[in-house]
């Protein structure tokens, strides 16, 4: 063994981490037997849980009960059994891969559990707009009034029509295949990163199951959109530039791969491009800040530089529309950030009539997440350098997101947004705490000596932090079941009388009309019927006449058609708004007067031209000026 360590040179391959063998062990109880797989308990535990919650999106669907007990038995059994043999020590190192592994395959089902038949979501929907136009012209860029700059990134409809032709799969099947596959590779990717930063498979696992917590983890980026098709490759990319920068051999392969991955993610989805190229210079920040990984920070600063190239490139002959659709989310940033200290721009609790699990506990996870991150940046000086790099971007980025979170309008989203790729520093640092505390360690080993423990506490605090992600992650709560319609509820707001209507629009009407509607109308006409929505309406639908003021509205908007839906006098919107931009947008609403939703049948030179009972559609192409505005 001297002799072996005396033969090390002096500057190894990878001098950035500390590998399993060099961490303390934990001696198993059960020396000298043979050590039984886990795997056949999980896939029994993990299939158990998955059917809960399938059976309880079926009962909730009909309306029946306790739905919400089996929805929260089946989530917190899948995730309170795989964390437990996650955190567990004596777990084989292969189970414990395969387990996350499998829990976030679990993560997918449960998600197409949620709507077997169709895409809900709004994303999904607009994407299934592009995809519909690729097969059926079989070219690239086919104009997509949903979301315009969906058809400049077609990487993910373009695999997946690939997939819906060469097989008997239809575009929703293979739409599926291609979310659940791609979920359960970003699983993979992640591990494959955080186990080169770490050397420690056991600490890599915790932290992706970790990841898989984050806002968008477990309904969001396992839908089908650009977003999960992109992310496993941004990860690859980071993969690839830290054995770039900390490995000799092999370094044209990994610099090739580094390129190959942001190019994929490039035509995928302009976000992560940009967040891939964010990250790359996060972590070459990160390393440039200590003086032991300093000189890593020059090889990822050529990978982002190649990155760039790489973004530039697409975006100045492909996609030029991109710099124009990112300008608002980007300035909304920069301004909250700028009042970063003034009281008004806070945001408090969440009120009425948000249930009480969801205003508490999202943020006692929040809490929870600050403390085991303020304990990991202490211990930080203790883990190999590169893993320290990791745990200081997972403090300081966490904060970042908190304080958008806090002070940007539209904090909300675009935090959950971040928290999409910089989780992958936090749920690193977080694990490491983790992994201490489940370890039981002696205090020599690290700074927690009273936290003599088992897996037990941690596997308590790893679900406290599931329970904390829950009110934060789509869908929310108040079509966390499926089932009950909702005016304006998103998914919720989409039943049988919209998709019929829809349906009939795209029988019967001319693609690219341009047409009012609400929110849901928005969402369905436009992508099934390939209408062009007007998102502004004004006092179009409060107004109890038309006046002169409505009618200049729909001539400046060239609007030929106007979709009415009735039940929006029946129930207040559970967003807030029955529009996308709704001038009487508040939580405390009322119901919208029937008066402006019936007023259209009265107005000269209008046409209801379909009427479902709930639904109705006016033609406005011939309307005429109200004589009580002239």
């Amino acid at each position: 063994m001297l002799l072996v360590e005396v033969a090390r040179p002096a500057r190894p391959a990878l001098i950035v981490s500390t590998p399993d063998a060099h961490r303390p062990k934990v001696r198993s109880p059960h020396v000298g037997s043979p050590i039984r797989s886990g795997i056949p308990d999980a896939l029994l535990v993990a299939a158990t849980s998955v059917l809960l919650v399938a059976i309880a999106y079926a009962r909730a669907r009909e309306q029946m009960g306790v739905a919400a007990p089996l929805f929260w038995i089946g989530q917190v059994l899948l995730f309170g059994f795989i964390a437990f043999r996650a955190l567990s020590p004596s777990t084989p190192t292969l189970d414990r891969e395969f387990l996350v592994i499998l829990y976030a395959g679990a993560q997918s089902v449960i998600r197409w559990a949620y709507s077997p038949h169709m895409f809900t979501f709004t994303d999904e929907l607009q994407h299934y707009r592009s995809l519909a136009n690729m097969l059926r012209t079989n070219q690239l860029f086919q104009t997509n009034h949903s979301l315009p700059i969906s058809p400049r990134y077609p990487g993910m409809e373009n695999v997946t029509a690939e997939l819906a032709q060469v097989s008997a799969a239809g575009p929703f099947v293979s739409g599926v295949v291609i979310a659940g596959v791609s979920h359960i590779l970003l699983a993979g990717c992640i591990l494959l990163l955080l186990r080169a930063v770490t050397q420690s498979s056991r600490i890599a696992c915790i932290g992706v199951l970790l990841y898989l917590l984050n806002p968008h983890g477990q309904y969001f980026d396992t839908s089908f959109h650009y977003e999960t098709v992109a992310l496993p490759f941004v990860v690859l990319a980071l993969f690839f530039a830290v054995r770039f920068a900390t490995r000799h051999d092999n370094r044209c392969e990994s610099f090739a791969g580094v390129l190959a991955s942001v190019a994929i993610v490039v035509i995928t989805h302009h976000v992560s491009a940009f967040a891939a190229l964010g990250l790359l210079t996060a972590i070459g920040l990160g390393v440039f800040a200590f003086r032991d990984t300093r000189r890593l920070a020059l090889p990822i600063a050529a990978c982002v530089a190649a990155g760039m190239l790489i973004v530039a490139a697409w975006i100045h002959y492909v996609a030029p529309v991109t710099i124009d659709y990112l300008g608002s989310p980007g300035a909304q940033v920069l301004e909250g950030l700028a009042r970063i200290g003034q009281a008004e721009g806070m945001v408090g609790l969440p009120g009425e009539p948000t249930p009480i699990f969801d205003r508490f506990v999202g943020p006692a996870g929040v809490l929870l997440t600050l403390i085991l991150l303020v304990f990991a940046v202490r211990t930080a000086h203790l883990r190999p350098p590169l893993e320290r790099s990791f745990i200081w971007l997972g403090f300081w980025s966490y904060g970042l997101v908190i304080a958008i979170r806090l002070f940007v309008s539209n904090g909300a989203e675009l935090s959950a947004r971040a928290l999409t790729f910089t989780a992958l520093f936090t749920a690193l640092a977080t694990a490491t705490v983790l992994g201490q505390l489940s370890s039981a360690m002696s205090g020599r080993h690290h700074r927690l000596p009273r936290f003599r423990t088992k897996p037990l506490m941690a596997t308590l605090l790893a679900i406290t932090l599931f329970l904390g992600s829950v009110p934060t992650n789509l869908p929310e709560w108040w079509q966390r079941l499926p089932g009950q319609f909702l005016v304006g509820g998103f998914a919720s707001g989409i039943d049988s009388v919209g998709i019929s209507r829809a349906e009939w629009a795209a029988t019967y009407l001319t693609p690219g009309s341009r047409y009012f509607g609400d929110v849901t109308s928005l969402t369905l006409l436009s992508t099934l019927a390939q209408l062009d929505p007007i998102q502004d309406p004004g006092s179009l639908y409060y107004t109890g006449r038309l006046t002169l003021e409505n009618y200049e509205l729909i001539n400046a908007q060239s609007a030929a058609y106007l979709d009415v839906d009735l039940r929006m006098a029946q129930q207040a919107p559970i967003t807030g708004r029955y529009f996308a931009n709704d001038i009487h947008e508040g939580t405390d609403r009322k119901p919208m007067g029937i008066a402006g939703l019936a007023k259209f049948d009265n107005v000269p030179g209008v046409s209801r031209i379909y009427d479902s009972g709930f639904g109705r559609f006016y033609d406005l192409r011939w309307i005429q000026e109200p004589h009580h505005a002239k």
